[in-house]
């Protein structure tokens, strides 16, 4: 599980703060309990750690950080997106959900090209020049120095 860093909380979140002293969203209210002494043996009890495990001791408290929790199942996530990966690189090509949307038939390419046959065009229009930066791009020596 993964903290949200964007969502506002009263000082260091809690979790974090305790994370040196192995505190994580699985550890059980006794463990929480008894971590004082964990604290002192680490010679991690300070008033900022005092504070988060104060903040976790409380069920209001402790569910209140739980909530700003995101469950996060990278592994399974990983394996999924790598096994659909592969099984798209072993058959390239247009996939079978969007064949149909790219499919025109030939009789309509030829009725359009027929259609569009001698349509004058207008020229593209020039875009305006932005200071600072020229005019429209040149043959690419003009951009580009090469060694000699």
């Amino acid at each position: 599980m993964i903290h949200d860093p964007s969502t506002a909380w009263r000082g260091p979140y809690p979790y974090e703060v305790l994370a040196g002293a192995g505190v994580t969203p699985s550890t059980t209210q006794a463990e929480l309990r008894d971590l004082t002494f964990e604290l002192l043996e680490r010679r991690m009890l300070t008033p900022r750690s005092q504070r988060a495990w104060s903040e976790l001791r409380s069920l209001r408290g402790r569910l209140t950080a739980d909530l700003l929790l995101y469950r996060v199942g990278l592994p399974e996530a990983v394996a999924g997106a790598l096994e659909e990966t592969e099984r798209a690189l072993a058959a390239p090509g247009v996939p079978p959900s969007a064949e149909a949307s790219l499919a025109l038939p030939w009789e309509g390419a030829v009725r359009l090209v027929d259609e569009l046959d001698g349509v004058p065009l207008p020229e593209p229009p020039v875009p305006p020049e932005v200071p600072g930066f020229g005019g429209p791009p040149g043959e690419p020596g003009t951009h580009v120095r090469f060694d000699e």
